[in-house]
């Protein structure tokens, strides 16, 4: 379905509460870990895919359908998300340079721990220096909003570790979710 070549400056959503028309100009992310669309003008609003109930005048439509045209109508190249199938330790989420534009963790662990992001291309050893990171409490989920997302020049890696500076890897009690282009 490509309602946006019949109308080719918006995409119009309505909800029972709400009509939003975007266009060209909104800075909108995608939050696919929640099936919402941010939108900014000149404050956040949460567009929640399960409220909406039309999308271009039609009442059949799916998320993807409403990523894709937002894609076409803002010239933003096609994202690809990660979960986790069962608890992990780490995760290569692209073997090749990209941007990293939204991660989500859940940490199962009985104690607290770091969560580490590498530019790499593979798992780096025990005592790599990460470019980012930030505590996760014990059962708790952190999300990471990237907005424009993290470059990342040989690939992008995310693991647990006990320690902050450096990494020691963990045990596999973390849920990754990702978005990356």
């Amino acid at each position: 379905m490509n309602q946006l070549s019949t109308l080719n400056s918006k995409i119009t959503l309505h909800s029972a509460t709400k009509d939003w028309d975007l266009d060209k100009t909104d800075y909108v992310i995608i939050d696919w870990p929640t099936k919402t669309i941010l939108l900014w003008r000149g404050r956040e609003f949460k567009i929640a895919f399960a409220e909406l109930d039309s999308y271009n005048g039609n009442t059949s439509f799916s998320f993807d359908d409403i990523v894709a045209d937002i894609r076409k109508l803002t010239g933003t190249p096609t994202t690809y998300d990660y979960a986790s199938a069962a608890l992990e330790a780490s995760h290569v989420i692209k073997s090749t340079p990209g941007y990293l534009n939204y991660l989500t963790v859940y940490n199962d662990s009985a104690s607290g721990q770091y969560i580490m992001l590498f530019d790499s291309a593979t798992l780096p050893a025990n005592g790599a220096v990460p470019i980012f990171r930030f505590w996760l409490a014990t059962k708790a989920t952190g999300s990471l909003p990237l907005g424009d997302g993290l470059s990342f020049s040989q690939g992008i890696v995310v693991c647990n570790s006990s320690t902050g500076a450096t990494k020691t890897i963990g045990s596999a009690d973390c849920d990754f979710m990702a978005s990356y282009i």
